[in-house]
């Protein structure tokens, strides 16, 4: 504690902290702008956003056909017994097992 008898030091300074005085360390808020500028706002871009159709192994699909579309596995292997593709998205699953469903058996 600073004498306070020293006629030098004023009777406020006394209960000031003075730490951060002898290393010059200047004390701000984080939302003081020491400028006095603004930063401008920035515009974003806003892209159009399409929906990706997500494509699953058909063997997923097959797995999960009565989930999907009522019909059970034996109808899902039959209706993709031809279908070249490795991976089919959920919408062209289930055409192909209404398809495969509304056949006519000659």
């Amino acid at each position: 504690m600073p004498d306070i008898s020293n006629p030098d030091i004023k009777k406020n300074d006394v209960t000031k902290d003075t730490s951060n005085a002898d290393i010059g360390v200047k004390e701000s808020t984080p939302s003081s702008n020491s400028t006095g500028t603004s930063i401008p706002a920035v515009k974003i871009k806003e892209e159009e956003v399409t929906n990706v159709e997500i494509k699953y192994p058909i063997e997923d699909l097959i797995e999960n056909s009565k989930a999907l579309t009522g019909s059970s596995k034996a109808v899902a292997v039959g209706a993709l017994f031809n279908c070249k593709e490795k991976e089919l998205t959920k919408d062209d699953f289930k055409k192909i097992i209404k398809d495969f469903l509304g056949r006519k058996v000659e």
